[in-house]
Protein backbone atom coordinates (compact mmCIF):
# COMPACT_ATOMS: atom_id res chain seq x y z
CA UNK A 1 0.00 0.00 0.00
CA UNK A 2 1.22 3.51 -0.79
CA UNK A 3 2.27 5.63 2.20
CA UNK A 4 0.29 8.81 2.93
CA UNK A 5 1.31 12.16 4.38
CA UNK A 6 -1.49 14.32 5.81
CA UNK A 7 -0.50 17.93 6.44
CA UNK A 8 -2.00 21.34 7.11
CA UNK A 9 -4.53 22.58 9.65
CA UNK A 10 -4.52 21.16 13.18
CA UNK A 11 -6.21 22.45 16.32
CA UNK A 12 -7.42 21.37 19.75
CA UNK A 13 -11.17 21.56 20.35
CA UNK A 14 -12.38 22.30 23.88
CA UNK A 15 -15.96 21.36 24.72
CA UNK A 16 -17.48 22.60 28.01
CA UNK A 17 -20.34 20.20 28.74
CA UNK A 18 -23.75 21.51 29.74
CA UNK A 19 -25.73 19.27 32.11
CA UNK A 20 -29.14 20.71 31.22
CA UNK A 21 -30.76 22.50 28.31
CA UNK A 22 -32.12 26.03 28.72
CA UNK A 23 -34.27 27.67 26.09
CA UNK A 24 -32.82 31.10 26.88
CA UNK A 25 -29.26 29.83 27.36
CA UNK A 26 -27.49 32.64 25.54
CA UNK A 27 -29.36 35.28 27.56
CA UNK A 28 -27.53 33.85 30.60
CA UNK A 29 -24.16 34.91 29.15
CA UNK A 30 -24.15 38.32 30.77
CA UNK A 31 -21.12 40.12 32.28
CA UNK A 32 -20.43 39.24 35.89
CA UNK A 33 -22.57 36.10 35.94
CA UNK A 34 -21.28 32.68 37.06
CA UNK A 35 -22.66 29.85 34.94
CA UNK A 36 -22.03 26.30 36.14
CA UNK A 37 -20.99 23.80 33.44
CA UNK A 38 -19.85 20.18 33.35
CA UNK A 39 -16.42 18.65 32.70
CA UNK A 40 -14.27 19.95 29.85
CA UNK A 41 -13.80 17.53 26.95
CA UNK A 42 -10.81 17.64 24.60
CA UNK A 43 -10.61 16.51 20.97
CA UNK A 44 -8.22 17.20 18.12
CA UNK A 45 -9.64 18.82 15.00
CA UNK A 46 -8.64 19.98 11.53
CA UNK A 47 -7.51 18.03 8.48
CA UNK A 48 -4.44 16.52 10.12
CA UNK A 49 -6.59 15.04 12.87
CA UNK A 50 -9.84 14.24 11.06
CA UNK A 51 -8.51 12.90 7.76
CA UNK A 52 -5.17 11.70 9.09
CA UNK A 53 -6.57 9.64 11.96
CA UNK A 54 -9.37 8.28 9.75
CA UNK A 55 -6.68 7.01 7.37
CA UNK A 56 -4.97 5.38 10.36
CA UNK A 57 -8.28 3.73 11.30
CA UNK A 58 -8.51 2.42 7.73
CA UNK A 59 -5.10 0.77 8.00
CA UNK A 60 -2.99 3.11 5.89
CA UNK A 61 0.61 4.02 6.83
CA UNK A 62 0.30 7.76 7.60
CA UNK A 63 2.70 10.49 8.72
CA UNK A 64 1.08 13.63 10.19
CA UNK A 65 2.62 17.08 9.58
CA UNK A 66 1.51 20.28 11.30
CA UNK A 67 2.75 23.17 13.42
CA UNK A 68 1.85 23.68 17.10
CA UNK A 69 3.20 25.69 19.98
CA UNK A 70 5.45 24.09 22.57
CA UNK A 71 2.77 24.79 25.16
CA UNK A 72 0.29 22.83 27.26
CA UNK A 73 -2.30 22.75 24.45
CA UNK A 74 0.33 21.61 21.98
CA UNK A 75 1.44 18.78 24.26
CA UNK A 76 -2.16 17.69 24.77
CA UNK A 77 -2.76 17.80 21.01
CA UNK A 78 0.22 15.53 20.41
CA UNK A 79 -0.85 13.16 23.22
CA UNK A 80 -4.36 12.78 21.80
CA UNK A 81 -3.06 12.14 18.27
CA UNK A 82 -0.66 9.49 19.52
CA UNK A 83 -3.38 7.87 21.66
CA UNK A 84 -5.42 7.47 18.45
CA UNK A 85 -2.49 5.81 16.67
CA UNK A 86 -1.20 8.88 14.84
CA UNK A 87 2.48 9.11 13.84
CA UNK A 88 3.53 12.54 15.14
CA UNK A 89 7.27 12.32 14.45
CA UNK A 90 6.99 15.11 11.86
CA UNK A 91 4.86 17.43 14.02
CA UNK A 92 6.77 20.63 14.78
CA UNK A 93 6.37 22.40 18.15
CA UNK A 94 7.80 25.92 18.36
CA UNK A 95 8.37 28.14 21.37
CA UNK A 96 7.43 31.34 19.57
CA UNK A 97 3.89 30.33 18.53
CA UNK A 98 0.73 29.27 20.34
CA UNK A 99 -1.26 26.13 19.56
CA UNK A 100 -4.49 26.64 17.65
CA UNK A 101 -7.65 25.88 19.63
CA UNK A 102 -11.42 26.21 19.37
CA UNK A 103 -13.83 26.57 22.29
CA UNK A 104 -17.10 24.96 21.23
CA UNK A 105 -20.13 26.26 23.11
CA UNK A 106 -22.84 23.75 22.29
CA UNK A 107 -25.79 23.73 24.72
CA UNK A 108 -28.22 20.84 24.11
CA UNK A 109 -30.70 21.61 21.35
CA UNK A 110 -29.15 24.95 20.35
CA UNK A 111 -26.81 26.07 17.56
CA UNK A 112 -23.14 25.99 18.42
CA UNK A 113 -20.86 28.99 18.88
CA UNK A 114 -17.16 28.62 18.04
CA UNK A 115 -14.40 30.74 19.58
CA UNK A 116 -11.39 29.99 17.38
CA UNK A 117 -7.72 30.90 17.76
CA UNK A 118 -5.77 30.13 14.55
CA UNK A 119 -2.43 30.28 16.35
CA UNK A 120 0.37 28.29 14.75
CA UNK A 121 -1.72 27.46 11.66
CA UNK A 122 -1.36 31.05 10.46
CA UNK A 123 2.43 30.67 10.38
CA UNK A 124 2.60 27.33 8.55
CA UNK A 125 4.88 27.21 5.49
CA UNK A 126 6.81 24.64 3.45
CA UNK A 127 9.57 24.81 6.08
CA UNK A 128 7.19 23.05 8.50
CA UNK A 129 7.15 19.90 6.37
CA UNK A 130 9.49 16.90 6.29
CA UNK A 131 10.36 16.73 2.60
CA UNK A 132 12.42 13.55 2.86
CA UNK A 133 9.34 11.72 4.16
CA UNK A 134 7.15 13.29 1.47
CA UNK A 135 9.59 12.22 -1.27
CA UNK A 136 9.35 8.61 -0.07
CA UNK A 137 5.55 8.67 0.28
CA UNK A 138 3.06 7.90 -2.43
CA UNK A 139 0.69 10.76 -1.71
CA UNK A 140 0.60 14.13 0.08
CA UNK A 141 -2.79 15.37 1.28
CA UNK A 142 -3.02 19.01 2.41
CA UNK A 143 -6.07 20.54 4.01
CA UNK A 144 -7.86 23.76 5.00
CA UNK A 145 -5.69 26.53 3.47
CA UNK A 146 -8.54 29.07 3.96
CA UNK A 147 -8.00 28.64 7.73
CA UNK A 148 -4.23 29.28 7.48
CA UNK A 149 -3.29 32.91 6.84
CA UNK A 150 -0.05 32.36 4.95
CA UNK A 151 -1.72 29.88 2.61
CA UNK A 152 -3.94 32.56 1.06
CA UNK A 153 -1.65 35.59 1.57
CA UNK A 154 0.07 37.11 -1.46
CA UNK A 155 -2.21 35.25 -3.91
CA UNK A 156 -1.37 31.88 -2.34
CA UNK A 157 2.39 32.15 -2.77
CA UNK A 158 3.20 29.87 0.19
CA UNK A 159 0.56 27.29 -0.79
CA UNK A 160 1.94 27.22 -4.33
CA UNK A 161 5.45 26.71 -2.96
CA UNK A 162 4.26 23.62 -1.05
CA UNK A 163 2.58 22.07 -4.07
CA UNK A 164 5.42 22.85 -6.45
CA UNK A 165 7.89 21.33 -4.02
CA UNK A 166 5.68 18.26 -3.59
CA UNK A 167 5.54 17.65 -7.34
CA UNK A 168 9.30 18.17 -7.58
CA UNK A 169 9.56 15.41 -4.95
CA UNK A 170 7.46 13.14 -7.24
CA UNK A 171 4.58 13.01 -4.74
CA UNK A 172 1.00 12.68 -5.89
CA UNK A 173 -0.88 15.62 -4.37
CA UNK A 174 -4.32 16.09 -2.84
CA UNK A 175 -6.01 19.29 -1.65
CA UNK A 176 -9.03 19.84 0.59
CA UNK A 177 -10.58 23.23 1.28
CA UNK A 178 -12.73 24.95 3.92
CA UNK A 179 -15.47 27.55 3.51
CA UNK A 180 -14.32 30.91 4.91
CA UNK A 181 -16.50 33.71 6.24
CA UNK A 182 -17.10 35.89 3.14
CA UNK A 183 -16.31 39.05 5.12
CA UNK A 184 -13.07 37.73 6.62
CA UNK A 185 -9.62 38.21 5.05
CA UNK A 186 -9.77 34.57 3.94
CA UNK A 187 -13.19 35.11 2.36
CA UNK A 188 -11.94 38.15 0.46
CA UNK A 189 -8.80 36.41 -0.81
CA UNK A 190 -8.57 35.94 -4.62
CA UNK A 191 -9.39 32.25 -4.57
CA UNK A 192 -9.87 31.83 -8.29
CA UNK A 193 -6.38 33.24 -8.85
CA UNK A 194 -4.94 31.08 -6.07
CA UNK A 195 -6.49 27.93 -7.54
CA UNK A 196 -5.39 28.88 -11.05
CA UNK A 197 -1.83 28.84 -9.68
CA UNK A 198 -2.10 25.73 -7.49
CA UNK A 199 -4.36 23.28 -9.38
CA UNK A 200 -1.83 22.48 -12.12
CA UNK A 201 0.22 20.93 -9.29
CA UNK A 202 -2.83 19.27 -7.65
CA UNK A 203 -3.78 15.74 -8.66
CA UNK A 204 -6.85 15.19 -6.45
CA UNK A 205 -8.92 18.31 -5.68
CA UNK A 206 -11.48 17.53 -2.98
CA UNK A 207 -13.70 20.53 -2.10
CA UNK A 208 -17.36 20.66 -1.13
CA UNK A 209 -19.85 22.06 -3.61
CA UNK A 210 -20.22 25.19 -1.44
CA UNK A 211 -16.46 25.76 -1.34
CA UNK A 212 -15.92 25.18 -5.05
CA UNK A 213 -18.80 27.48 -6.09
CA UNK A 214 -17.70 30.16 -3.61
CA UNK A 215 -14.17 30.14 -4.96
CA UNK A 216 -14.69 29.57 -8.67
CA UNK A 217 -18.20 30.85 -9.49
CA UNK A 218 -19.24 33.46 -6.92
CA UNK A 219 -22.31 34.69 -8.87
CA UNK A 220 -23.77 31.18 -9.04
CA UNK A 221 -22.90 30.62 -5.38
CA UNK A 222 -24.81 33.79 -4.43
CA UNK A 223 -27.75 32.78 -6.62
CA UNK A 224 -28.01 29.30 -5.09
CA UNK A 225 -27.51 30.74 -1.60
CA UNK A 226 -30.48 33.09 -2.19
CA UNK A 227 -32.61 30.26 -3.55
CA UNK A 228 -31.83 28.11 -0.52
CA UNK A 229 -32.81 30.87 1.89
CA UNK A 230 -32.45 29.52 5.42
CA UNK A 231 -32.15 25.99 4.03
CA UNK A 232 -29.22 23.96 2.77
CA UNK A 233 -27.50 25.12 -0.42
CA UNK A 234 -26.92 21.45 -1.34
CA UNK A 235 -30.69 21.03 -1.81
CA UNK A 236 -30.90 23.58 -4.63
CA UNK A 237 -27.79 22.76 -6.66
CA UNK A 238 -28.29 20.96 -9.97
CA UNK A 239 -26.21 18.19 -11.56
CA UNK A 240 -25.17 20.75 -14.17
CA UNK A 241 -23.86 23.04 -11.40
CA UNK A 242 -21.69 20.25 -10.03
CA UNK A 243 -20.53 19.02 -13.43
CA UNK A 244 -19.61 22.50 -14.62
CA UNK A 245 -17.66 23.41 -11.49
CA UNK A 246 -15.79 20.09 -11.59
CA UNK A 247 -14.96 20.68 -15.27
CA UNK A 248 -13.62 24.08 -14.30
CA UNK A 249 -11.32 22.45 -11.72
CA UNK A 250 -9.97 20.13 -14.42
CA UNK A 251 -9.55 23.02 -16.87
CA UNK A 252 -7.41 24.76 -14.23
CA UNK A 253 -5.16 21.72 -14.07
CA UNK A 254 -6.44 19.16 -11.52
CA UNK A 255 -6.33 15.49 -12.51
CA UNK A 256 -9.60 14.78 -10.70
CA UNK A 257 -12.25 16.67 -8.75
CA UNK A 258 -14.16 14.93 -5.98
CA UNK A 259 -17.02 17.26 -5.02
CA UNK A 260 -18.63 16.62 -1.63
CA UNK A 261 -22.39 17.24 -1.81
CA UNK A 262 -23.47 16.58 1.78
CA UNK A 263 -26.49 14.30 2.11
CA UNK A 264 -26.68 14.09 -1.70
CA UNK A 265 -23.46 12.11 -1.85
CA UNK A 266 -20.20 12.46 -3.76
CA UNK A 267 -19.50 13.47 -7.35
CA UNK A 268 -16.29 12.55 -9.18
CA UNK A 269 -14.96 13.83 -12.50
CA UNK A 270 -11.53 12.84 -13.81
CA UNK A 271 -9.27 14.14 -16.55
CA UNK A 272 -8.04 12.49 -19.72
CA UNK A 273 -5.27 9.98 -20.25
CA UNK A 274 -2.35 12.39 -20.65
CA UNK A 275 -3.03 14.17 -17.33
CA UNK A 276 -3.71 10.98 -15.35
CA UNK A 277 -0.96 8.75 -16.76
CA UNK A 278 1.88 9.84 -14.42
CA UNK A 279 -0.47 9.71 -11.41
CA UNK A 280 -1.67 6.22 -12.31
CA UNK A 281 1.89 5.01 -12.83
CA UNK A 282 3.04 6.37 -9.45
CA UNK A 283 0.15 4.80 -7.50
CA UNK A 284 -0.33 1.62 -9.52
CA UNK A 285 -3.80 2.63 -10.71
CA UNK A 286 -5.55 1.25 -13.77
CA UNK A 287 -5.45 4.10 -16.26
CA UNK A 288 -8.58 2.84 -18.04
CA UNK A 289 -10.52 2.66 -14.76
CA UNK A 290 -9.65 6.28 -13.91
CA UNK A 291 -9.65 8.12 -17.24
CA UNK A 292 -12.56 10.40 -18.21
CA UNK A 293 -14.92 9.33 -15.45
CA UNK A 294 -18.07 11.16 -14.34
CA UNK A 295 -19.73 9.39 -11.43
CA UNK A 296 -22.10 10.32 -8.59
CA UNK A 297 -22.50 8.04 -5.57
CA UNK A 298 -25.39 8.50 -3.12
CA UNK A 299 -24.87 8.27 0.63
CA UNK A 300 -25.44 4.93 2.28
CA UNK A 301 -28.46 4.93 4.56
CA UNK A 302 -27.80 5.56 8.24
CA UNK A 303 -30.44 5.89 10.94
CA UNK A 304 -30.27 7.90 13.05
CA UNK A 305 -27.77 10.50 11.84
CA UNK A 306 -26.12 11.54 15.11
CA UNK A 307 -23.69 14.20 13.83
CA UNK A 308 -21.84 15.35 10.74
CA UNK A 309 -18.58 16.60 12.32
CA UNK A 310 -15.75 15.51 10.06
CA UNK A 311 -17.99 13.60 7.63
CA UNK A 312 -16.30 15.16 4.60
CA UNK A 313 -12.86 14.48 6.08
CA UNK A 314 -13.81 10.83 6.65
CA UNK A 315 -15.07 10.54 3.06
CA UNK A 316 -11.75 11.93 1.82
CA UNK A 317 -9.89 9.41 3.99
CA UNK A 318 -11.91 6.57 2.45
CA UNK A 319 -11.15 7.90 -1.03
CA UNK A 320 -7.42 8.32 -0.38
CA UNK A 321 -7.06 4.91 1.28
CA UNK A 322 -8.77 3.29 -1.72
CA UNK A 323 -6.31 5.08 -4.00
CA UNK A 324 -3.43 3.97 -1.76
CA UNK A 325 -4.66 0.40 -2.35
CA UNK A 326 -4.69 1.06 -6.14
CA UNK A 327 -8.45 0.55 -6.48
CA UNK A 328 -10.60 1.80 -9.39
CA UNK A 329 -12.30 5.20 -9.52
CA UNK A 330 -15.75 3.69 -8.87
CA UNK A 331 -14.46 1.65 -5.91
CA UNK A 332 -12.68 4.69 -4.46
CA UNK A 333 -15.92 6.64 -4.70
CA UNK A 334 -17.80 3.77 -3.05
CA UNK A 335 -15.41 3.61 -0.11
CA UNK A 336 -15.55 7.40 0.24
CA UNK A 337 -19.35 7.23 0.51
CA UNK A 338 -19.13 4.38 3.02
CA UNK A 339 -16.60 6.19 5.22
CA UNK A 340 -18.70 9.35 5.26
CA UNK A 341 -21.80 7.33 6.13
CA UNK A 342 -20.07 5.54 9.02
CA UNK A 343 -18.88 8.90 10.33
CA UNK A 344 -22.38 10.30 10.91
CA UNK A 345 -23.37 7.44 13.23
CA UNK A 346 -21.57 9.25 16.08
CA UNK A 347 -21.26 12.88 17.16
CA UNK A 348 -17.47 13.19 16.80
CA UNK A 349 -15.24 12.69 13.78
CA UNK A 350 -13.75 9.25 14.61
CA UNK A 351 -15.92 7.14 16.94
CA UNK A 352 -18.26 5.94 14.18
CA UNK A 353 -15.49 4.70 11.89
CA UNK A 354 -14.63 1.02 11.49
CA UNK A 355 -11.56 -0.73 10.09
CA UNK A 356 -11.14 -1.35 6.36
CA UNK A 357 -12.07 -5.03 6.42
CA UNK A 358 -15.28 -4.36 8.36
CA UNK A 359 -16.22 -1.64 5.89
CA UNK A 360 -15.43 -3.98 2.99
CA UNK A 361 -17.61 -6.73 4.48
CA UNK A 362 -20.48 -4.28 4.90
CA UNK A 363 -20.21 -3.23 1.26
CA UNK A 364 -20.09 -6.84 0.04
CA UNK A 365 -23.22 -7.76 2.01
CA UNK A 366 -25.17 -4.84 0.55
CA UNK A 367 -26.01 -1.50 2.10
CA UNK A 368 -29.18 0.46 1.34
CA UNK A 369 -28.61 3.76 -0.45
CA UNK A 370 -30.28 7.04 0.35
CA UNK A 371 -32.45 8.19 -2.58
CA UNK A 372 -30.69 10.29 -5.22
CA UNK A 373 -32.73 11.35 -8.24
CA UNK A 374 -31.01 12.85 -11.30
CA UNK A 375 -33.39 13.79 -14.10
CA UNK A 376 -31.01 15.69 -16.37
CA UNK A 377 -30.28 14.08 -19.77
CA UNK A 378 -27.35 11.71 -20.06
CA UNK A 379 -27.37 10.41 -16.50
CA UNK A 380 -27.83 6.66 -15.92
CA UNK A 381 -28.28 4.81 -12.63
CA UNK A 382 -26.48 1.48 -12.26
CA UNK A 383 -28.39 -0.43 -9.55
CA UNK A 384 -25.87 -3.29 -9.50
CA UNK A 385 -23.07 -0.82 -8.71
CA UNK A 386 -24.97 1.79 -6.70
CA UNK A 387 -23.77 4.86 -8.61
CA UNK A 388 -24.90 7.15 -11.41
CA UNK A 389 -22.76 7.73 -14.51
CA UNK A 390 -22.95 11.13 -16.20
CA UNK A 391 -22.93 12.17 -19.85
CA UNK A 392 -19.17 12.76 -19.76
CA UNK A 393 -18.35 9.33 -18.30
CA UNK A 394 -15.68 7.72 -20.49
CA UNK A 395 -16.72 9.89 -23.39
CA UNK A 396 -14.25 9.18 -26.21
CA UNK A 397 -14.40 12.83 -27.29
CA UNK A 398 -12.68 13.83 -24.04
CA UNK A 399 -8.90 13.53 -24.04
Amino acid sequence: MNRLVVAGHLCLDLFPTFPTAHRDFFSLLTPGRLLNVGPLCFATGGTVSNTGLACVRFGAPVRLMALTGNDALGRETRRLLEAAGGDTQSLIAREDVSTSYTIVIAPPGLDRIFLHHPGANDLFTADCMDWQIIASAGLLHFGYPPLMARMYADQGRFLLEIFKKAKASSAVTSLDMALPDPLSPAGMAPWETILRHVLPYTDWFLPSIEESLFMLNRPLYQQRRTEAGSGNLVDVITPSDVSQIASRCLELGAAAALIKCGHRGLYLQTAGRSRLEPVARKLGLSLHAWTNRELWHPCFHVEPVVGTTGAGDSAIAGFLCAIARSLSASDALRYAAAAGSYNVTQADSLSGLVDWSTMTDRLKKGWTLDPLHISEPGWTFHPDKGWWSGPADQNPQRV
